[in-house]
């Protein structure tokens, strides 16, 4: 995890104050070009369901193909576009690695 650092820059130490300040953002880094936030982008599973039940406050009870139930929501795309979605749809969900119970859908196949 990346901690804010501040620097007291004085005169003409400018240079010094660079090269630490990019040698600490190097050593923060777990891949080169790549942070933290941009990591945890990257990290989810993609996987397709077909909805059983439609809740209330646009959720859903999405079943998969291997019988599990999962609770799932819609994306910001999904409400923006108003796609309507009802019970019997194939839908394309991420999921989280660290909590399998829950969804987001965004994508309705059919």
């Amino acid at each position: 995890m990346a901690r804010l650092v501040f620097f007291w820059i004085s005169g003409g130490a400018t240079q010094q104050a660079e090269w630490v300040v990019s040698s600490l953002l190097q050593l923060f880094e777990d891949e080169p070009g790549q942070t933290d936030c941009q990591m945890k982008e990257q990290e989810h599973v993609e996987i397709e369901g077909r909805i059983v039940t439609v809740l209330a406050g646009t959720m859903f009870r999405v079943e998969l193909d291997n019988k599990h139930l999962v609770l799932a929501t819609i994306s910001g795309k999904m409400r923006k576009r108003f796609v309507r979605l009802t019970a019997g749809d194939r839908v394309k969900m991420e999921m989280s690695p660290y909590d399998l119970g829950k969804a987001r859908i965004v994508w309705r196949i059919g």
